[in-house]
């Protein structure tokens, strides 16, 4: 049975991070029509970001903690994106009622692996005291992700229909 050492691992996430870095930059149009709230100009800073992430994890050494806090971060993003930025039916994608449907639930689940996966790695680099950065420290980062996901939303065009809430509002 085949066993991937942390090593492999982090290389691992570290290319698959690139590429997604990399898909965002280039072909913006799949990743903007599940999320058009968000701005136009979003997706190649979140490209960027994703690229350098990846590869200062890619990289190790003394760049893993830059790396991990920079991916953390991008993790909180996601997060956001999942569970609060809505489409343009005003719904986001863990209600199970946006474009997607009910599998729009289980969006979230690669965000919570991969974030264990960063997770594992951290907790294996401290045990060899190649990281120093703390578990605690990682709420943190993904916190300011999550708000940051809010900040750009707020930006985004609109993308159509208002929230069913404000919907309700109107009517009253």
């Amino acid at each position: 049975m085949f066993l991937p050492t942390v090593d492999f691992l982090r290389h691992c996430l570290g290319v698959i991070s690139m590429l997604g870095g990399a898909s965002k930059i280039l072909s913006p149009g799949p990743m903007a029509g599940m999320w058009p709230r968000l701005p136009s100009w979003f997706w190649v800073p979140a490209g960027l970001w994703e690229i350098v992430a990846g590869y200062l994890f890619l990289k190790g050494g003394e760049y893993l903690d830059t790396a991990l806090a920079l991916l953390f971060i991008f993790m909180g993003g996601v997060f956001c994106s999942v569970l609060y930025i809505k489409d343009e039916n005003g719904f986001t994608l863990f209600s199970g009622r946006g474009k997607v449907g009910a599998s729009g639930r289980f969006f979230i689940l690669p965000g919570l692996i991969w974030s264990l996966m960063y997770y594992y790695i951290l907790v294996a680099q401290s045990s060899k005291q190649e990281s120093n950065m703390r578990p605690r420290n990682i709420l943190v980062y993904m916190m300011i992700g999550f708000a940051w996901g809010m900040v750009c939303s707020s930006f985004g065009g609109g993308g159509g229909k208002a929230t069913v809430q404000s919907n309700k509002k109107k009517e009253q």
